[in-house]
């Protein structure tokens, strides 16, 4: 959550591992190794601010170096850091993958086996005729499914030919995410070999083009120089409070870039074809915000508001000015089930002054100022419905707090590499991965009490201003398979279907989650299982979200909590038709794969139509009906396909289940 700044005498070279005395409050220390043991000599150890921007606006990857060393002849390093900071570990040798480890603790000591570097190539191409894309840009985020993390590890373009290459890879589970001018895509899902090339070809679909003016509500003059983005609308998951994040909100990496109004107010913006909501974003200076839905035919008009504006000045307790403080304004509105945000951002001057301008009047909005080195301050401010402008005056940083503990099973084992989520007395979250001593430590926390999370665990701590709250005890429940389930931006899925495979090849065990997201599997026997999270029909509640099926394996029973993250999926829409060529409505087609395995399924509505989210890349068979539903209707339907039609009475054959 905080800034981690180390002296320069502190943050890398010195003396080598072995030579020093590790201190295990401040010293990240470990040891680089090949796969069959042998130390790495001279590795390069880099250490990173915490990183979790993959899926928010940043325009440039997130992570500033804070310093670096070596490891020496016996793979051994150190490197010292403030006490209860967290960082991004990265580690970089000669012909091996480049490994990132996140959210690693002052104190703790790592234990890091290279393996050889793995190469993702492969060409961009779109609609179609498969035409290729040059300079599209591109990135590769590395995932972390077992946790819910993600980094961005690599960025680039493609070449006039469309062909990209991303050398020095690590193994396991990535997205590649791809954007172009007029055409888009979601994310595809990679799981790479440790030295091996996978070849991989990004299939872009041509986007529809929204034109549009934007004008001045009061007068209806056009506004010159707007900025216009079209990007998905998030349907409205009811009254949710206060986004999280909603500076995300039409301004992802993934969406597309933005264009600018001519004189006339005039724009042409592209809007990706697969969205099921697509909206268009405007800004303008002296003018809030707007979000519209998409107007597919006929030209858009938006006409914006004057924005209202707030100023402050941010103090510390003794009344001297902070200097560079962060002040965000955000809030969501819900308008005909869709729900718009608005996030309006700038620092504090050299007087501790500060003023945001631009402020949606159809928002209510929480303001946040945060600095590295004080505690944060909320405020919801009511402004009157006839000021164009509100004075908050003087707001005060408190000195910060800090709230250690150590995590441990029902046996008082500690437990090492847990995830624990803290809610503070201002409502705002974070959180925080224990160490391998089952230690963890929250900082930068304001006074009042804080609520410490973890499954259903739950314990509150009284702070005060200022204070050192240590030895805080988390016990984590008995050992099995807990988590949630969420999509990319971290927002639980309702209803997805949870099956827990067991190594003995017995039947899975099953679960539906609820709104939350939350799965369990309580008293699991050790072994190594496998975890496939799908979501159910789209017809249903809660089945509106356009994520596709995930299957992560080797999962070890534990207390740690896992966080199953569910890609964006590509939608592959059609007909059910009866022999007579009437629509077929609330019947049931089946997605399966080569082995017969099912994929997905939906439900048709009234019109027989069907939408199957399917990993973007792949191919299926489609079955319909429950008399037989391993009898295929239809074969290979590529991900993505709109117009599929099935006719009742066609002939079918049996889907052959093959042996990997």
């Amino acid at each position: 959550a905080d800034a981690v700044r180390p002296a320069a005498s502190d943050a890398g070279g010195g003396a080598p591992a072995a030579a020093r005395t590790i201190d295990r409050d401040r010293d990240l220390s470990g040891r680089v190794v090949t796969a069959d043991g042998a130390p790495v000599d001279g590795a390069l150890v880099e250490i990173r601010t915490t990183d979790d921007t993959a899926y928010r606006l940043s325009a440039e990857p997130g992570s500033t170096t804070l310093g670096s060393t070596r490891t020496d002849g016996n793979g051994e390093f150190a490197i010292r850091l403030p006490q209860d900071s967290a960082v991004d570990v990265r580690i970089v040798a000669a012909s091996f993958g480049i490994e990132l480890l996140p959210d690693r603790r002052a104190g703790e000591r790592i234990d890091v086996q290279l393996a050889a570097a793995a190469r993702l190539q492969g060409r961009v191409v779109r609609g179609a005729a498969a035409t290729p894309v040059g300079a599209a840009e591109l990135r590769f985020v590395r995932r972390w499914p077992s946790h819910g993390s993600a980094r961005e590890v690599y960025r680039g373009t493609t070449a006039s030919d469309g062909s990209f290459a991303i050398p020095d890879l690590c193994a396991g589970r990535g997205a590649i995410e791809v954007r172009a001018c007029g055409a888009a895509g979601p994310p595809v899902v990679v799981t790479l070999t440790a030295g091996a090339v996978a070849e991989l070809e990004v299939h872009l679909d041509d986007c529809t083009r929204i034109v549009g003016t934007v004008v001045d509500a009061e007068s209806g003059q056009p506004i010159d120089n707007a900025e216009v983005r079209g990007s998905e609308a998030r349907p409205a998951a009811g009254d949710r409070g206060f986004e999280p994040h909603a500076e995300a909100v039409g301004r992802s990496w993934t969406a597309l870039g933005a264009v600018r109004t001519d004189a006339a107010g005039h724009f042409e913006v592209d809007v990706p074809s697969d969205f099921r909501l697509a909206s268009v974003h405007v800004r303008a200076d002296g003018h809030a915000a707007a979000t519209l839905p998409a107007a597919i035919t006929g030209e858009l008009r938006c006409a914006l508001e004057r924005g209202w504006s707030a100023s402050g000045r941010a103090l510390d307790s003794r009344g001297a000015p902070i200097v560079g403080a962060t002040v965000v304004a955000a809030g969501t509105v819900t308008t005909s089930g869709v729900e718009h945000g608005d996030w309006v951002a700038t620092t504090t001057a050299s007087d501790g002054c500060f003023e945001l301008r631009g402020l949606r009047s159809d928002v209510r909005h929480r303001i946040a100022l945060r600095h590295p080195d004080r505690a944060p301050a909320v405020l919801v401010p009511e402004r009157p419905a006839d000021a164009d402008h509100l004075e908050l005056g003087d707001l005060v940083l408190p000195a910060p707090a800090t709230l250690r503990g150590v995590a441990t099973d029902p046996a008082g084992t500690p437990v090492g590499g847990a995830y624990l989520a803290a809610t503070d007395a201002l409502g705002l979250q974070r959180r925080c991965r224990t160490d391998d001593l089952g230690r963890f430590a929250f900082t930068g926390l304001p006074p009042g009490t804080t609520a410490i999370t973890s499954g259903d665990f739950r314990v509150e701590v009284a702070i005060a201003v200022g204070a050192t709250v240590p030895d805080v005890r988390v016990e984590l429940p008995d050992t099995g398979v807990f988590g949630v389930v969420t999509d990319v931006q971290g927002s639980p899925i309702l209803h997805a279907m949870v099956l827990l495979g067991a190594p003995d090849g017995t039947a899975p065990r099953q679960f539906v989650t609820a709104a939350d997201g939350r799965f369990e599997f309580p008293n699991v026997p050790p072994g190594s299982y496998s975890i496939v999270a799908a979501p159910h029909s789209i017809h249903l509640p809660g089945g509106d979200r356009m994520v596709h099926q995930v299957r992560i394996r080797e999962v070890q029973p534990s207390p740690v909590e896992l966080r199953v993250v569910m890609p964006p999926a590509a939608p592959t829409c059609g007909v059910v038709l009866g022999p007579d060529g009437e629509p077929r409505s609330k019947t049931m087609v089946f997605a399966r794969d080569d082995d017969g395995k099912l994929v997905t399924y939906d439900y048709t509505d009234a019109d027989g139509t069907f939408v199957l989210r399917l990993q973007p890349g792949t191919t299926v068979h489609l079955a319909v009906g429950t008399e037989d539903p391993h009898r295929i209707v239809q074969r290979d339907v590529v991900a993505g396909t709109r117009d599929v039609q099935i006719r009742l009475g066609a002939g079918a054959a049996s889907c052959p289940k093959r042996s990997r």
